[in-house]
């Protein structure tokens, strides 16, 4: 009979330690899916705030088409759409306005007799000013190689002619969105580039100044 209640003692005892070791494994992992919480509505506020600064930002967007009928349609399209837009009916002056002032994003006609805007294309990515700048070129060409060409000089997407409104406006928008995402990273990227030389800097004085307090020190007791 003692030996039953010591057992059942001890068993009552391992419970207990089990119910206890569960009570402290549920604290905390309520404690973590509290901080999971806070940082998930945290990112998502932050998200919610970029993609409403993207969506609404207005752009500067330059359209490059030899052809009169077409870029007034292009600029229409993109106008009427809340967008600044430059037009440009020639790869001159297209350079020209680009190297001046560097757009936002450029959509780009491909077959242009001066100058094909593959090799506009390149004559951008080459200046430091325009290398950064979204492009998209704007063509009837539907062989793979040509667009191969496109992406190789420099090119980010394709709009097929004859464009449709609705095309042109989603490609635009997305572009837009990855190239300001793309700059708030790269910020956020060189915010902390700069704090961690601050601190390495701070750490470096700091074990100077250690240094020089033990040599003094070591000279004082000689």
């Amino acid at each position: 009979m003692l030996l039953y209640s010591v057992n059942g003692l001890k068993h009552l005892f391992d419970l207990v330690g089990f119910c206890h070791e569960s009570v402290e494994l549920y604290k905390k992992g309520l404690t973590f899916l509290r901080g999971f919480m806070v940082i998930h509505g945290f990112m998502k506020e932050r998200w919610s705030t970029l993609h409403h600064n993207v969506t609404h930002q207005t752009a500067d967007i330059l359209v490059v088409d030899d052809t009169i009928e077409s870029l007034r349609l292009l600029s229409g399209i993109l106008s009427n759409a809340g967008y600044r837009v430059r037009p440009a009916n020639g790869p001159q002056s297209a350079l020209e306005s680009a190297l001046a002032h560097p757009p936002n994003l450029s959509l780009l006609d491909v077959r242009m007799p001066e100058m094909s805007g593959f090799e506009v294309c390149r004559r951008l990515k080459q200046d430091e000013l325009t290398h950064e700048i979204p492009i998209i070129f704007v063509s009837a060409l539907q062989d793979m190689q040509d667009r191969v060409q496109g992406f190789e000089a420099g090119g980010v997407d394709f709009i097929s002619k004859p464009f449709q409104e609705a095309e042109v406006l989603a490609r635009v928008n997305t572009h837009l969105q990855l190239r300001r995402m793309q700059l708030h990273l790269e910020g956020l990227v060189a915010e902390r580039t700069a704090e961690l030389k601050e601190a390495n800097e701070a750490l470096r004085k700091e074990i100077a100044e250690r240094k020089a307090a033990q040599e003094t020190l070591r000279q004082s007791e000689a």
